[in-house]
């Protein structure tokens, strides 16, 4: 996942240096900024292919935060999954212990 991302942010600077004429430093800096949605539009493409080009490159890097994003959900809901069925028995025995204490 992360070596994706760094092909699509390595492809953006090499776009944004050839086709817009940008050093490589401002290419990797308007990549970043894009592909992390922050946007902060001190640097804009002027060219119209660099314009078609950026708006593929914000979907894809809403695309990669999303897939980032359910790898994490999943990897918290799969380890939710197997504690979940151990913490209600120890629930319910706990519950039944308190219950006796309170009848005495």
């Amino acid at each position: 996942m992360a070596a994706f991302a760094f092909i699509i942010l390595l492809a953006g600077v090499f776009f944004y240096h050839f086709f817009e004429g940008w050093s490589y430093l401002d290419a990797a800096y308007f990549s970043t900024a894009t592909l992390t949605t922050v946007g902060y539009g001190d640097l804009t493409p002027v060219t119209p292919l660099g314009k078609i080009f950026t708006i593929m490159y914000m979907f894809g890097g809403i695309a990669i935060i999303l897939y980032g994003l359910s790898a994490v959900v999943e990897h918290f809901t799969e380890t939710h999954d197997i504690s979940i069925p151990k913490n209600f028995h120890n629930i319910g025995s706990h519950i039944k212990s308190r219950l006796a204490r309170r009848k005495r």
